[in-house]
C-alpha cells in the first residue's frame, strides 16, 4: 500500500493506492491536519473492512486512472 499526500497552503489531498489501484482519495483544509478528530490521525485511522471490501469491488477499469494517481503522487 501506498500513502499519497499533497499539503497545498489551502488543502490537503491524500489517498491510498494498493495493487495498482486507489482505494480512496480525499481531501481536507490544510489548517484541519492535526486537528483532533478531523486531522489525518483520525481519518486514516485503520478500517480493514472497508479497505478490503473496496479492493475486491475494484475492476479492471479503473486500474488505469489508479496507475495516473500513482505515477502523480511519484512525480511531484
Amino acid at each position: 500500500m501506498l500513502l499519497c499526500i499533497d499539503i497545498g497552503n489551502t488543502h490537503a489531498h491524500y489517498g491510498v493506492v494498493a495493487h495498482g489501484q486507489a482505494l480512496f482519495q480525499r481531501e481536507l483544509p490544510t489548517r484541519a491536519i492535526d486537528h483532533p478528530s478531523e486531522g489525518f490521525g483520525p481519518v486514516l485511522a485503520p478500517q480493514p473492512d472497508v479497505v478490503r471490501s473496496k479492493l475486491l469491488r475494484s475492476t479492471m477499469t479503473n486500474a488505469s486512472s489508479a496507475v495516473r494517481s500513482t505515477e502523480s503522487c511519484v512525480n511531484d
